[in-house]
């Protein structure tokens, strides 16, 4: 699915307004978020977004003000540089909260070497693989061997976690050779380390799943940008991520 771009906004509770209902016996909260992608003249071209109207016990509020959601959703853009905003509104309290980022849809083409970007994973969890062929989405583009992906969204890594997980995938060209993956280290644009990586099987779709973890433990605390090679044949393509490592 060319030009797919997978939408993940993580937000904690804690600033959200909850509030006991008028059965004194519950808590509510109501809060939205909304994503859009907008172009180069401002106009938005494609939006998501997600209404939360939460009720619980109220002798559980305070846990529900230290709880993390996690918003998820699947957009298509046509070839492009956007605007992104993810924006949090809490109904309850009037206030709001935005965030800005930039995403690049490039070009591409069927015929030729392709690669997604260059993510880090902040965690993995199992899931249970759906008994109907129906329900299944093999194509998700953050779901390897049956384990979901979080996306780490540019938190700092601490040193004692000892390695950070990183993902990527490569759709090689139709008839070519295998290719070939290699993972770099910079610091201040100078290699820090360079290790070949090697390449998994691909699945019916002809994507290549490449799910790697990197040693930090000896790496001092500073920030490094983490590229992905992928060589096939005469045809070379690279993405790239910054990487924030802390005592």
């Amino acid at each position: 699915r060319s030009g797919l771009v997978p939408v993940v906004v993580d937000l904690r509770t804690a600033p959200l307004t909850f509030q006991p209902a008028q059965d004194g016996k519950t808590y509510t909260s109501d809060f939205t978020v909304l994503v859009r992608f907008l172009d180069a003249q401002h106009q938005v071209i494609r939006k998501v977004s997600q209404h939360y109207d939460v009720r619980g016990p109220l002798e559980e509020i305070d846990r529900a003000k230290q709880g993390e959601v996690i918003f998820y959703r699947e957009s298509e853009l046509p070839p492009g540089v956007y605007t992104m905003e993810s924006i949090v509104y809490d109904a309850l309290s009037g206030n709001s909260s935005v965030r800005f980022s930039t995403v690049e849809v490039p070009k591409h083409e069927e015929a030729r070497l392709r690669m997604s970007s260059l993510v880090l994973v902040k965690r993995g969890e199992k899931v249970q693989r759906p008994t109907e062929p129906r329900e299944r989405r093999v194509d998700s583009p953050l779901l390897v061997n049956d384990v979901a992906l979080s996306p780490n969204l540019g938190e700092p890594v601490s040193r004692a976690a000892k390695e950070v997980g990183f993902y990527f995938a490569i759709y090689p060209a139709p008839g070519g050779r295998s290719p070939d993956a290699l993972i770099q280290l910079l610091n201040n644009g100078k290699p820090v380390a360079q290790i070949p990586m090697p390449v998994a099987q691909a699945d019916a779709s002809g994507r290549i799943q490449q799910l790697g973890r990197l040693p930090i433990a000896g790496l001092a605390p500073e920030t490094y940008e983490l590229r992905a090679i992928v060589k096939q044949g005469n045809e070379q393509v690279f993405r790239s991520t910054m990487l924030r490592i802390m005592d």
